[in-house]
């Protein structure tokens, strides 16, 4: 969470302009209340089994939906729910950022705004997921060398890959996002299978 927390925010950071600032204050409140009410329930709550199988069909029904069945299209105060969906999910999940992009996927947004704008709901979360774990008593200090040395060479990835970003075309842009989602989809049913 804390080395996602820098890499989104440095993302978030650099296509600052792009950001649909209505969609993520609407997403911001929504993600206090869901990790607020997961760190709650932790203690009780220490797996969510299904889960990923769960985001694998979101995910997949997204992609290959049948042209007559509703798009995933959200509203701003859409967002708010799915703030709420993301804040719970992850304090269990290491995969919100699928579901999230299964929600811009059929946006009609542009590339830069799909990114800078992901990136900064997700900047976010994570920094209420690192709150959340201070609270509950993990402590990160003897992970600290390793985070700092994790978070400088995300910020280098993340700085080369916003220079990329610039020279793909808004058609090859969704297209990679897609195939990214796809695949992330088949590694999820891929775990579950093995569980």
């Amino acid at each position: 969470g804390a080395i996602q927390f820098v890499s989104n925010f440095w993302r978030c950071f650099l296509l600052r302009s792009s950001i649909k600032k209505d969609w993520f204050m609407a997403f911001s409140l929504g993600s206090i209340l869901g990790t607020s009410i997961a760190t709650f329930l932790i203690s009780h709550i220490v797996r969510l089994e299904y889960a990923s199988i769960l985001i694998a069909f979101m995910i997949l029904y997204t992609l290959f939906k049948p042209k007559k069945m509703p798009s995933i299209k959200i509203s701003t105060r859409g967002f708010g729910f799915v703030g709420v969906l993301i804040g719970f999910g992850s304090m269990f999940l290491g995969a919100t950022g699928l579901i999230l992009g299964a929600f811009f996927a059929d946006s009609g947004e542009k590339k830069n705004t799909i990114v800078a704008t992901q990136a900064s709901m997700q900047t976010f979360n994570h920094g209420l997921k690192v709150l959340g774990y201070m609270y509950l008593g993990f402590n990160f200090f003897p992970w600290i060398t390793l985070m700092v040395l994790m978070m400088l060479a995300t910020i280098l990835g993340t700085s080369y890959g916003v220079k990329l970003l610039s020279k793909v075309s808004e058609d090859i842009f969704l297209k990679i996002y897609k195939a990214i989602l796809f695949f992330s989809a088949l590694k999820l049913v891929s775990d579950f299978l093995q569980l």
